[in-house]
């Protein structure tokens, strides 16, 4: 099974899992490298957990990922438009403070 594959059979239960895991921690090292308005990209956001925390801090956030079924549930955690797509594919005219992944 290809990992996408996997990704869009599981992903409710990988949302379950990894959904309420306390992640500040990690954060707080990455955001102290950051300017206070940001611009981040969550590369492989799956449940857009990331995103959301991000977007909460007051961080102006893109979010993609390669799965179809995380896309359509990050997107619908977070209120933002997740792009469905892979790293393969980033268009980097787009300039970002901070990558996270």
């Amino acid at each position: 099974m290809k990992t996408i594959d996997y990704y869009n059979q599981y992903a409710d239960q990988f949302l379950q899992v990894t959904l309420y895991v306390d992640m500040e921690s990690l954060y707080q090292p990455f955001l102290a490298e950051l300017p206070d308005s940001a611009r981040i990209l969550d590369l492989g956001c799956g449940s857009g957990r990331d995103t959301l925390a991000f977007k909460n801090k007051g961080y102006q956030v893109d979010a993609i990922d390669y799965s179809e079924v995380l896309v359509e549930r990050a997107s619908q955690l977070t209120g933002i438009a997740v792009q469905q797509q892979s790293f393969y594919e980033l268009d980097m005219h787009d300039v970002y403070d901070g990558v996270w992944a």
